[in-house]
């Protein structure tokens, strides 16, 4: 069970980085406008299409190395957002970002219903919800609520190390049987 907690508070890391720790940051640090900061989250697009890479995702070497890959570009991402200049650099972290967090969550889930016996589907699933809901609180909110005393590249470097943490765990993965 401490895996699938894992995996999933893995998955709900970048949501909440994306959805509410960037968006104050991109208002408060670089005073964008709320009609630049609407068409920030058509980068979330990655998430809704996710579904079009997902056979590859599938089909193509091990869940570990697809989780682990991309929790570490997730990580280095987050660590290097506060360094780089506005513009196309930040918008394309961003888009690396979410791509990156949508292959995750593709190989997460597959990872997830091949290692879980269907009977135990049902009960694991109110633990995974809690997982990614938790860890997307603890990115957003959390880290939003940490800004009033903390600078901004440290709470991203707090976050993109603990992404970076979760990918070396992640690559321990056993294989599935």
């Amino acid at each position: 069970m401490m895996t699938i907690i894992l995996l999933y508070a893995a998955e709900g890391l970048p949501a909440g980085i994306f959805h509410d720790l960037v968006a104050v940051w991109l208002l408060e640090a670089h005073n964008i406008s709320l009609g630049s900061l609407g068409l920030v989250s058509l980068l979330a697009l990655p998430w809704t299409l996710k579904a079009l890479w997902s056979p590859l995702v599938d089909r193509w070497s091990t869940a570990a190395r697809w989780i682990s890959s991309a929790l570490v570009a997730v990580g280095l991402t987050t660590l290097a957002l506060p360094w780089l200049p506005m513009g196309t650099p930040v918008w394309a972290m961003l888009a690396l970002l979410t791509t990156a967090s949508a292959t995750a969550d593709v190989a997460i889930d597959g990872y997830t219903a091949t290692v879980v016996p269907a009977e135990f589907h049902g009960r694991v699933n109110g633990w995974r919800v809690a997982a990614y809901r938790g860890a997307m609180l603890i990115a957003g909110g959390g880290a939003v609520a940490a800004a009033a005393w903390m600078p901004w590249p440290a709470l991203f470097s707090i976050i993109g190390g603990t992404a970076l943490g979760l990918a070396a765990w992640a690559a321990r993965l056993e294989p599935i049987p």
